[in-house]
């Protein structure tokens, strides 16, 4: 690409500049009003410290935000009594949030093991330790 002479930006052209940048004018339409590059205009706002224009877009009046209710206040939560652990596989239609998600046998079967998870995992206990090795077995070679 041809470099511009230095003395390209006249008085006249960064006048232009600043009205337009000031209407709030895009710098590709701009540049294509002055005859250069819309990289040109950008960096030579950039030198002339020009603030940020108000858009075409801010310029509308902005509709006020919806005030949002406030939730109401939490009732008391009455204890619930406890659950039974189930006595077999739990359907995947079935599963709540508390039984365990090892899939025992054929995956195809959507059948899981249902059992009480333990805190912070997604299986029962007897599954926890069968899914989970620990880190120094695991780096040891094979």
């Amino acid at each position: 690409m041809k470099a511009k002479p230095k003395d390209w930006w006249t008085k006249p052209r960064v006048l232009t500049l600043k009205v337009r940048w000031a209407q709030g004018f895009f710098a590709s339409e701009i540049a294509e009003e002055l005859g250069t590059t819309r990289a040109s205009v950008i960096g030579k706002v950039h030198r002339l410290q020009l603030p940020a224009p108000l858009t075409k877009h801010d310029q509308k009046p902005r509709a006020r935000s919806r005030v949002r209710p406030t939730p109401p206040a939490a009732s008391p939560r009455v204890a619930s009594p406890p659950v039974e652990p189930p006595t077999g596989p739990v359907h995947f239609g079935d599963l709540e949030r508390q039984h365990c998600r090892w899939i025992p046998g054929e995956v195809n079967t959507m059948l899981f093991c249902g059992d009480t998870r333990s805190p912070n995992s997604p299986y029962c206990a007897k599954h926890t330790a069968l899914s989970y090795t620990p880190s120094r077995v695991r780096s040891q070679p094979a």
